[in-house]
């Protein structure tokens, strides 16, 4: 069963990167850009940077 997103797009979101990876990115202030599939369980969003402007794919559970 597929669940609905938790975010909306423009809105403003704390993006904390999970995992091994997730070290060597900045955590901080985002912007929700494109509502994605889920991948197997969980949401994913394109989000963009406030900080730097960079754009990245992310997991509904590292975003608040």
């Amino acid at each position: 069963m597929i669940k609905q997103h938790k975010y909306q797009i423009g809105q403003q979101v704390h993006y904390k990167p999970a995992g091994a990876f997730g070290r060597m990115q900045m955590s901080g202030e985002v912007k929700i850009e494109r509502l994605l599939p889920p991948t197997a369980t969980e949401n994913q969003y394109q989000v963009e940077s406030l900080f730097d402007g960079r754009k990245r794919v992310v997991r509904e559970s590292e975003i608040g």
